[in-house]
């Protein structure tokens, strides 16, 4: 009887040790995974930002013009921009398209 339990025993304590190895070499694997798909995320979120600021370097930002009687918004920034000398791109970038 103290044979068959020892063996049982010993059983018992060789696979516990075999899964908790398993456990350890499956939580490197996953931390290293996270930490390659962490910087994947920070590539991609650098060149989005970096994407969107290009997309607006042509934008110029209007503010504080309320539009009055017989005139919109966007002939308010048409006749502005006519008289800056600013050249008219039509950007889907930009908030207000004119």
């Amino acid at each position: 009887m103290d044979e068959s339990y020892n063996f049982l025993s010993a059983k018992y304590d060789q696979s516990l040790k075999q899964l908790q190895s398993l456990n350890e070499k499956s939580n490197i694997k996953l931390e290293k995974k996270t930490s390659v798909l962490q910087m994947d995320l920070n590539n991609v979120e650098t060149v989005s930002e970096d994407l969107a600021q290009y997309l607006r370097h042509d934008c110029v930002e209007i503010s504080g013009v309320d539009p009055s009687e017989g005139q919109s918004c966007n002939n308010i920034v048409v006749s502005l921009s006519e008289e800056m000398g600013i050249m008219r791109y039509i950007n889907s970038s930009c908030p207000a398209n004119i």
